[in-house]
Order: structure tokens, then sequence, then C-alpha cells
């Protein structure tokens, strides 16, 4: 109780300024509360990044058995750029959930870029080939992307893993 459990992860997204691949920070906050979702991820109005959010708890609480409606839940993106936010955040707020309930770690060297249903089934981004030459650039190790993502470049010195589910996604990037 009054206790707040978190986790971050690095995520990479598109910036409005000219289409460029952007990395940013995502954190999620866990407190005891009532339920609530909280987003700061600009820009605010976004739709798609508030249902990915909803999806994200649901698929963690899943994952994880653990029930999340006394929970204050806070999302926060942290970037030098506006990144265009959206679905392809999903699968990465459903991992920092179950790595802050399960108190395990995110690996500082891999990135996920996947969309996610309620039920943790992962699904296709956009602007993948971008998403991974920047994740490259900066000495990523390992990308993690959709079973069902098309399009995915073969970049050397990076490692791109598919998974089909949020259960298959942490396994790849929590420890």
């Amino acid at each position: 109780e009054n206790e707040t459990y978190g986790r971050s992860t690095t995520i990479v997204g598109i910036s409005k300024d000219g289409g460029q691949a952007k990395l940013a920070t995502l954190t999620a906050e866990l407190r005891s509360g009532k339920g609530r979702l909280l987003i700061s991820v600009p820009p605010y109005e976004n739709e798609d990044t508030q249902m990915s959010a909803r999806n994200a708890k649901l698929a963690a609480e899943r994952e994880t058995g653990y029930d999340l409606s006394q929970v204050d839940i806070i999302f926060s993106i942290e970037a030098e750029a506006e990144v265009v936010t959206g679905p392809s955040a999903g699968a990465a707020m459903a991992i920092v959930l179950v790595a802050a309930i399960e108190n395990r770690w995110v690996r500082q060297d891999a990135i996920v870029s996947a969309t996610i249903g309620e039920y943790g089934r992962l699904g296709p981004v956009g602007d993948i080939g971008k998403k991974i030459g920047e994740a490259k650039e900066a000495d990523f190790g390992l990308f993690v992307v959709s079973i069902g993502q098309a399009g995915v470049p073969g970049v050397p010195g990076i490692e791109v893993e598919r998974a089909r589910n949020l259960g298959e996604a942490v396994d790849l990037m929590l420890w």
C-alpha cells in the first residue's frame, strides 16, 4: 500500500518533423488507487495510444493473473522530439507493466515495436525498417516484432525476433 512500482523501456517512434525514427523512454508507474489509467504521452489527443494503453493493461492482467482494479497506472513517454504515438507502443506498455507487476527488469539492449490486443496477441506496425535502423544506430542488439510483421529488413548487427503474443515477447524482453 502507498508504494509505487515502475519500469521503463526504450521505444522507437516516427517523428512528425520529417518522418525520422527517434528513440524515446516509456515508463509505467503503478500505485495503489482506483484502477485509473493515466497517460502523459504527446500528442495528447491520440486515441490509438489510449486504446493501446487499455489493451496493454488487459493483456498484462491476463499474462500475470494480477488484478489491477485497485491500481492506478501512469504511462509517460519522454523524447527529445515529438514522436508519432499510436498503437506501435502497445506491446512495450504491456511489457513494462508485466515487469513492474512481477518485479522483473526490462533488457536494456532490446526494443519492441508491435501493437497489442486485449488478449495479448501482437500485431504489425508501420515504418519498421526505419525503427530497426534507428535501434541499430543506437547500439541495441535485439528488436522484437510481431510474427505477422511484413517488410522486416535484414540489418547486420541487430537481431530481430518475432513474437506471437505477450508471453513470447516477455520471454525475450524481461529477465
